[in-house]
């Protein structure tokens, strides 16, 4: 038995509510969460901030790309080889999903945020 399913039972041997009412007015508290309670900006993954959603300029997902940016770098994921195509800052990491041996992870090594200076490892 789940914990909402036995906190649940619970409050209704609490109350002169049925279960079906108990579980609504749960399910209503959970949709009165909304994003005025994220924390930080948008794109900001949230976490657990000292018992408060966090969210911080460092760690960031960006839903359109599917790049992943934490303090600067860049974790991308795609097909082929990423020279001269994905422009990350150096320190940066591509995962090549139709990648082979020594071709599936490339670090950024060189060449600031250009698309060049990926190397194959």
């Amino acid at each position: 038995m789940s914990s909402v399913t036995t906190n649940l039972k619970l409050e209704k041997s609490k109350s002169n509510e049925s279960a079906a009412q108990v579980a609504a007015r749960h399910d209503a508290n959970l949709d009165a969460i909304d994003a005025a309670a994220a924390g930080g900006s948008n794109k900001y993954v949230q976490f657990n901030d000292g018992g408060v959603l966090g969210g911080n300029s460092a760690f960031q997902f960006d839903k359109a790309t599917g790049i992943l940016t934490l303090g600067g770098l860049k974790i991308v994921t795609g097909t082929g080889d990423p020279s001269g195509v994905v422009a990350a800052p150096v320190g940066s990491l591509f995962l090549r999903s139709d990648g082979g041996t020594s071709t599936t992870l490339y670090v950024k090594e060189t060449g600031t945020t250009t698309s060049s200076g990926w190397v194959a490892k």
